[in-house]
């Protein structure tokens, strides 16, 4: 039960880590298979732009891989980026290893 007038939040991010759905849970998987995944909504709430987001990541990573062959992410330049619904890098550089 939720009282009146009570603010809530959503955090769609933990949505991903649930540990009744994914064994070990918190652990970045890249092959974990992902059943629902709610980054983009689901149902008539499913982000309009998702197709759009996609393909500037597919972009942007085949733009990279094609410019650096070798590469290492510099770890030490690192910036992370915490917000109620982004976690990720606000910068993270990487360097050629060639």
């Amino acid at each position: 039960m939720i009282p009146a007038d009570s603010k809530v939040l959503l955090l769609t991010g933990s949505a991903g880590r649930d540990e009744r759905i994914y064994p070990d849970a918190d652990r970045f998987d890249i092959r974990r298979e992902i059943r629902l995944h709610v980054a983009f909504g689901y149902g008539i709430h499913f982000c309009l732009g998702a197709t759009l987001a996609r393909m500037e990541g597919k972009i942007a990573l085949e733009e990279t891989f094609k410019r650096y062959k070798s590469w290492t992410v510099d770890v030490e330049g690192a910036v992370p980026l915490h917000t109620s619904t982004v976690r990720g890098y606000q910068q993270l550089p990487i360097r050629d290893v060639n």
